[in-house]
Formats: structure tokens, C-alpha cells, sequence
């Protein structure tokens, strides 16, 4: 008896796998988020590290802010959808979102534009996956009473976040202006950029 209580609580290599896509989304954007950065703004559209700095600082108060506060937030949500997946299924566009327009500051402006627009897109996309990660983390005590279980959700979810963070880190490389090239246009990169974060928001809504 006690058997097939466990065999039926038990999670297929499905559920797994869909677990894990969500970490390979959001590992992605993670990864190009803090690689290329910095270089964007500074090396590419000449924006001073003094501001880069406090947009920089100003990101980082927020992002240590934000973790409890949208963990009370979903903790206490009542919904028919439960806790955990209302959020994670209208927040992943936005993570799509927020995650394109990082990479579209208008190019040419000046600091004041620059710095504005990286502060305000860099809190957005900060917010949106800062959701994503509470909720995605937290279901899987909710997914699985069995330790066993809930092993095999995090061993997915690693595997597929270090998939994702090993191309993030490569793909910038493919699409940027090289040193010494003569091509110094962005067009590229922003559509590469459009794509991943295109790709990241449906892989959330898929699991």
C-alpha cells in the first residue's frame, strides 16, 4: 500500500525536464545580463563608469530589497492557479520584455538618456526575474513530498542552468563588434538579443 502511494506521487522524467527548461531561460539571460553589461554601455555606446557605477549601486539596493519582499508577495497569494504558477506564466513575457530593452538604449545619446534608460530597464528585468527565480525555486517542495524527488527537480534545473549559462556567455561573442573589425554596428547583437529574450520567455511559459 505504502508503495503505490509513492509510485503515484512519484514525478516523471517529463515533469523533470519541463521543470528544468525554466532554468535554462532564465541562466540564459542571466548569464548575457552580467557579461555584457558593462561593456555594452561603457565600450559600445560611451557611457561614463562613473554612471555606470550608480545605476550600478542603485541595482544592487534593489536587488537586495526585492528578494523578500516578492517572496511575502507570493507566499501569501490565493489564487486557483495555486501560489507559484500565475506568476512564473504572466511574469516570463516580461522578463522577455524587460530583457530586450536593456539592449535597445538609443545610441548616440548622451549620459543622462543612457544612464536613465540603464537604471530603469535594468530594475524591470531585475524585478521581472527575481519572480521568476522565488516561484521557480519554491515549487519544488510544492512539486514532490519525496526528498528523492525533489533531488531530481534540482539536478534538472542545474543541469539546464549550466547549459544556459555556458551559452550566454558564448553567444554575445558571435553577434558583437570584434576588436579591429571595421563593423562596429549593434544591429546584431540587438537582434540576437530580441531572439533570446524571445526564446527565455517561452521556455518559462512552456514549464
Amino acid at each position: 500500500m505504502a508503495t503505490n502511494i509513492l509510485e503515484e506521487k512519484s514525478l516523471s522524467l517529463t515533469t523533470k525536464f519541463y521543470y528544468g527548461l525554466a532554468s535554462l531561460g532564465t541562466a540564459t539571460v542571466s548569464s548575457i545580463f552580467a557579461a555584457l553589461l558593462p561593456i555594452f554601455y561603457q565600450d559600445y555606446l560611451g557611457l561614463s563608469a562613473r554612471w555606470i557605477g550608480i545605476a550600478s549601486a542603485i541595482y544592487a539596493i534593489w536587488n537586495a530589497l526585492n528578494d523578500p519582499l516578492f517572496g511575502f508577495i507570493t507566499d501569501n497569494t490565493r489564487s486557483k492557479l495555486g501560489r507559484r504558477i500565475p506568476y512564473m506564466r504572466f511574469t516570463a513575457p516580461f522578463i522577455g520584455l524587460t530583457f530586450i530593452l536593456v539592449w535597445l538604449a538609443p545610441e548616440g545619446a548622451g549620459d543622462i538618456t543612457l544612464f536613465w534608460w540603464m537604471l530603469v530597464t535594468m530594475l524591470l528585468y531585475d524585478t521581472c526575474y527575481t519572480i521568476i527565480g522565488l516561484v521557480h525555486g519554491a515549487l519544488v517542495p510544492e512539486l514532490s513530498e519525496s526528498d528523492v524527488e525533489r533531488n531530481q527537480l534540482s539536478i534538472s534545473s542545474a543541469l539546464f542552468g549550466m547549459v544556459g549559462y555556458i551559452f550566454g556567455f558564448l553567444l554575445p561573442d558571435l553577434f558583437r563588434p570584434q576588436s579591429g573589425s571595421m563593423d562596429t554596428s549593434l544591429l546584431s547583437l540587438k537582434l540576437s538579443m530580441v531572439a533570446v529574450g524571445i526564446i527565455a520567455a517561452f521556455l518559462i511559459i512552456f514549464t
